[in-house]
This record gives C-alpha cells, sequence and structure tokens, in this order.
C-alpha cells in the first residue's frame, strides 16, 4: 500500500497561518531560520508538521515559570 504523502503548504498559506509577511517567510528561510524544502525553480514549500514542531521549540517559558518561589 502506497504512503500517504503530507500536503506542503505554500509560502502564502504559511503565512496564512503564522500571520507574517512574505517578505518574513523568505527572510527566514534564507537565513534557514524554519525548515523548509526549497524545489527545483527555487519554489519553497514547508511541512506543516515540521512547522508545529519549529513553533513548539520556538516556546520560550512564561514570566510566571522564571519567577522564583517566595514562602511567606
Amino acid at each position: 500500500m502506497p504512503q500517504e504523502v503530507e500536503s506542503l503548504w505554500t509560502v502564502d498559506e504559511l503565512c496564512s497561518v503564522l500571520k507574517i509577511a512574505r517578505s518574513t517567510a523568505y527572510e527566514w528561510t534564507h537565513q534557514a531560520r524554519i525548515p523548509h524544502i526549497k524545489l527545483n525553480g527555487g519554489t519553497v514549500r514547508f511541512r506543516p508538521s515540521e512547522i508545529r514542531e519549529w513553533i513548539n521549540q520556538q516556546a520560550k517559558p512564561g514570566r510566571l515559570n522564571r519567577v522564583p518561589s517566595v514562602e511567606i
């Protein structure tokens, strides 16, 4: 049975999901800051699963998690 291939996002789809400008998406791909696939002809695509994982890796602890606990 053939393995199902994950649909790839275009730059516009990525921008819609992340709420970023196209210029930001291209800058991040150029800087290798975001996982992407470069196809023949320079077309850029994104695997949704890799983007979800990348977003989770970008998360920083909230302020409440950084404040030391104080006993009263």
